[in-house]
């Protein structure tokens, strides 16, 4: 089981709001909530990834692949394939 060690002390406010800036965590950093059967709470960091991205995630193949994709790149193992133009739609909406 993880150790934890007291950072700071806090007070629910009138909006039952808690601030955590003396734990050091960043703005904008969303939490997991669990609560005890003795009330303690723990917050567990999440990171959110869009749906039409999460399938990635669960095709460690594609992940692999992806990764050594990568790997190529920052290695500079680039390859020139020419111009796409020809697979442009003028009407595509996105």
């Amino acid at each position: 089981m993880k150790k934890f060690h007291p950072v700071a002390e806090t007070t629910v406010d009138a909006r039952k709001r808690v601030s955590l800036g003396k734990a050091g965590v960043a703005e904008d950093t969303r939490y997991a909530v669990s609560v005890s059967d003795d009330g303690d709470i723990l917050l567990t960091p999440l990171a959110t990834i869009p749906a039409r991205e999460a399938f990635v995630w669960s095709r460690p193949e594609l992940l692999e692949s992806i990764r050594r994709g990568v790997g190529q790149a920052e290695r500079g193992e680039l390859y020139d394939l020419g111009s796409f133009l020809q697979h442009v739609v003028e009407d595509d909406q996105d």
